[in-house]
């Protein structure tokens, strides 16, 4: 099926928690609604999701805050696998690896260059020297003959990388970033007179040609992505 008439909504102008684009193509009788829908029913990623670690804040204004015997015992754990993190807020939040905020702007009023550590969890414990060395084998570095202080730099900026993807997906669910999307493709429907029906209530009784559907993404930017490759996939569909 020829997916380039479909087209994509706009998380911008959200009404009713949702967003939703309808497209038509009178050539293959067909008629597509695109919906991104905000979701607040998944709870923090951090604590339901492996693979993400933790973030911490100093802030006694956060309900992931730790006092000074935590973090002691947590540089005691993790050692040099900890990250420190800046913070921002001005309307909407940003955590961030240290350093990577300062050039945002208002950051000397509204943020905070040391204002939480991130921490692995168990998942990226197990499998971070697998990791890492496979990944400069592929960069063609012979990672067994390295010293270890080179393996420990490399360990770090993989540690940071992971600290920055968990930021990423906890500065969306603190943000209310939080998205599904629901693809439905039914058979054109005209009246007598010609009219299109263009309501998605219109097609209730209808059966889709092509139904898809997936929650728990965070920000806007993964979500579109998605909603992206699952369109794409649909050249290979036969309606």
């Amino acid at each position: 099926m020829n997916t380039e008439w479909i087209n994509f909504p706009s998380l911008v102008g959200f009404k009713d928690s949702k967003s939703e684009e309808v497209s038509i193509n009178e050539y293959l009788e067909l008629i597509a609604f695109v919906s991104i829908i905000q979701d607040d029913t998944w709870g923090n990623p951090l604590t339901e999701q492996d693979g993400l670690g933790m973030i911490y804040s100093f802030s006694h204004r956060h309900s992931n805050h730790i006092d000074k015997k935590i973090f002691d015992s947590l540089v005691e754990k993790f050692g040099d696998d900890i990250v420190r993190l800046s913070y921002f807020e001005h309307g909407n939040i940003i955590w961030k690896p240290q350093g990577e905020l300062d050039s945002t702007p208002d950051f000397r009023w509204d943020g905070v260059s040391l204002a939480g550590i991130w921490v692995p969890d168990d998942c990226i414990l197990d499998c971070a020297e697998g990791v890492i060395s496979t990944k400069q084998e592929n960069n063609g570095i012979n990672y067994s003959t390295l010293s270890d202080e080179l393996k420990a730099e490399f360990r770090k900026e993989w540690m940071t990388d992971q600290a920055r993807e968990a930021c990423r997906v906890y500065t969306a669910y603190c943000n209310g970033e939080s998205y599904g999307y629901d693809i439905q493709i039914y058979k054109l429907r005209k009246a007598d007179n010609g009219h299109i029906y263009n309501r998605l209530d219109d097609y209730r009784f209808d059966s889709p040609v092509v139904e898809e559907s997936c929650f728990g993404y965070y920000g806007c930017d993964e979500t579109m992505e998605q909603v992206k490759e699952t369109i794409e996939g649909l050249k290979t569909v036969e309606v």
